[in-house]
């Protein structure tokens, strides 16, 4: 779409514009950062369904390693029935062939075997291909000695042209160990040189373009560090020709390599699953691309998957005898499989914790119901005593209620019999004023003598007193009279008495008046009188004497 406008930058068509193109920008990024997340999603399963693959194929490995044998079986049976020797020796080399990477105890026997053939023959060529099967088988052993012994042999005489290109691998892979395990930096350099230079002479031996050719082109780049150029030639070759299986293992584990120096984790692994898949099906049992397998796993922390590569390795390069790889393996083995130890170690404790913990949740569960079961049993008991404790209040309210009028009442008539009393005392004071103002002495001597007017007052306060205690208690009697003995002395009340002197006490300890100082006062009794009535009445309570006072304020 064209969109035409004038103006200045500020322009309605100028924004619009611009909100467009970001627009269309954002859906880009958006598409493709979706694509990338997508693809590595795709790759991540891609690899982790090939793991589980070769996993399968690892371990299924001894089909594939009967199948080999089987065929073993076969080229040993054509041996067994042929006569002429140089059948024989070609039959041989077919199961050198077949054990190279399979079983060096039986290449040992194989290539000995050859040997005698060839040099009972007396054919130059077959002895000298012989020999080199012993250099081989030496190069193999890690017995660099008797290997360097029997190349020497094989170049007595001119190499025949044929056997260049095997006599050059065996020198190339000499020196390259030789190199590996050189004890001093110019032992290694020299190393190095020669290695080169067989290696430069198996590039001009191979036709270029070739197999052979394309691996020792791109191998001697890698080992320049051109990278990306060795990955190249080898995918140049890939696009042009048809790799057969037996070669996918040795295409895959060199480009393994140079992903690795190129720091691509991702694309090394797909290659070294591609390596030793190969290795597997064709029955080869020593390889390197399983062990750099498991020892990359174990870095990124597959320990499981890594264990089980890395203890195929071993048992493979144990069964075939090869001891170069078996000391190579028995450098990493034990890191993974101590890793290994420790993550089944976790793994276990996790499953123990677990079920610990689902047995403790299981039985804090039935807890928890047996105390929920408990708590309703108890709110239920609570509400219970809620509606009692609630229905005792309401009826101790009612008697505090009840209590609060009595009370009422009695101040009411306390007032009132202050009032009597002030009254009394007033008029007993005008009649004594007036005795005085007559002058009769005598008289008024003798009513300030006489003790009348006092008994008249203390017996109509013991009156007054009684009433209203007793219409405050109406049943205190009864009560008094149910905590004493049965055997007790009845209680005895003097003529128009309704309280005697020991349940004047009793009613005064009821009040809350326990000081016998203050009830001798009130009551003006003496203080041995009040003693006596107090330790009476104990003595004739029923228990516990000493309890008796206590149960008086409870009445």
């Amino acid at each position: 779409m064209i969109i035409y406008f004038s103006g200045t930058g500020n322009s309605p068509a100028i924004r619009l514009h611009i909100t467009q193109t970001i627009g269309v920008v954002c859906l880009l990024v958006i598409c493709v950062v979706g694509s990338l997340l997508q693809s590595c999603s795709r790759s991540d399963q891609n690899l982790t369904k090939d793991l589980q693959q070769l996993s399968y194929e690892v371990d299924h490995r001894s089909e594939y390693q009967t199948r080999k044998m089987q065929q073993m079986d076969s080229v040993r049976m054509y041996i067994t029935d042929t006569t002429d020797i140089c059948e024989q020796i070609e039959l041989y080399g077919k199961l050198i062939e077949m054990v190279r990477s399979f079983s060096v105890d039986s290449l040992q026997v194989y290539t000995a075997h050859r040997l005698e053939l060839a040099e009972q023959m007396g054919n130059p060529f077959y002895i000298q291909m012989a020999r080199l099967n012993r250099a081989e088988l030496f190069n193999l052993m890690g017995m660099y000695l008797e290997a360097r012994q029997w190349l020497d042999k094989a170049a007595e005489q001119p190499i025949h042209p044929n056997l260049l290109p095997y006599y050059y691998h065996l020198e190339r892979t000499f020196w390259g160990y030789m190199q590996d395990y050189a004890s001093t930096y110019q032992e290694q350099c020299l190393y190095k040189q020669k290695a080169m230079q067989y290696r430069d002479s198996l590039m001009m031996i191979h036709p270029e373009g070739s197999f052979l050719h394309t691996l020792v082109l791109a191998d001697k780049q890698y080992e320049e560090g051109d990278y990306m150029q060795s990955l190249q030639s080898l995918q140049e070759y890939e696009d042009k020709n048809i790799i057969f299986e037996s070669e996918k293992g040795i295409f895959a584990i060199m480009k393994a390599k140079i992903y690795s120096k190129l720091g691509d984790k991702r694309h090394e692994e797909e290659q070294l699953i591609i390596s030793a898949s190969a290795d597997l099906k064709n029955a080869v049992r020593e390889y390197i691309s399983l062990r750099e397998l498991a020892i990359l796993l174990y870095e990124q922390g597959n320990v499981r998957l890594s264990y089980k590569f890395i203890q195929c390795s071993l048992n493979d390069a144990l069964a075939c005898n090869a001891r170069l790889r078996s000391i190579e393996l028995g450098k990493i083995f034990p890191l993974i499989e101590d890793a290994y130890r420790k993550s089944e170690r976790q793994t276990q404790h996790f499953m123990l914790y677990l079920t610990i913990s689902i047995a403790t949740l299981m039985i804090v569960l039935v807890i928890l119901v047996i105390y929920r079961q408990r708590q309703m049993k108890r709110l239920q008991a609570a509400r219970q005593s809620l509606f009692i404790a609630n229905e005792e209040l309401n009826e101790a309210n009612n008697r505090l209620e009840q209590a609060n009028q009595i009370k009422t009442a009695y101040v009411g008539r306390y007032m009132e019999m202050c009032s009597y009393l002030i009254d009394r005392f007033d008029n007993y004071r005008r009649d004594l004023n007036r005795l005085g103002k007559d002058n009769k002495i005598n008289e008024l001597l003798k009513e300030l003598g006489s003790q009348k007017f006092t008994q008249e007052q203390l017996a109509a306060f013991y009156k007054d007193f009684d009433e209203a205690f007793l219409n405050i208690f109406p049943d205190f009697i009864d009560n008094v009279q149910s905590l004493l003995r049965d055997d007790a002395e009845p209680l005895r009340f003097k003529n128009g008495e309704r309280l005697n002197t020991d349940l004047r006490v009793c009613a005064l300890i009821r009040l809350g008046i326990t000081d016998s100082k203050q009830i001798a006062g009130f009551l003006r009794y003496s203080l041995p009188t009040i003693y006596n009535s107090r330790t009476r009445m104990r003595n004739m309570s029923k228990g516990d004497r000493q309890d008796f006072e206590q149960k008086l304020t409870t009445l």
